[in-house]
């Protein structure tokens, strides 16, 4: 983690560094922090799907439908 921690300070504004990021969070059950992660991705990169899909993973394991 401190490896995609060091690599934001060098680029902020890298999407695929928090995509990144969320996916560990997910792997550790940290859905909250896993969904923020994807959803700084998204913010930063719009038309990219794969953000998307891996945010909606996770509200599906937070057990979040609505």
């Amino acid at each position: 983690m401190r490896c995609f921690d060091e690599l934001i300070k060098v680029d902020p504004a890298f999407p695929p560094v928090y995509n990144a990021k969320g996916m560990i969070f997910d792997k550790l059950e940290d859905y909250e922090h896993s969904y923020s992660e994807f959803s700084r991705a998204i913010e930063l990169d719009r038309n990219n799907s794969v953000f998307y899909h891996n945010r909606g993973c996770c509200l599906k394991n937070m057990e979040r439908y609505d």
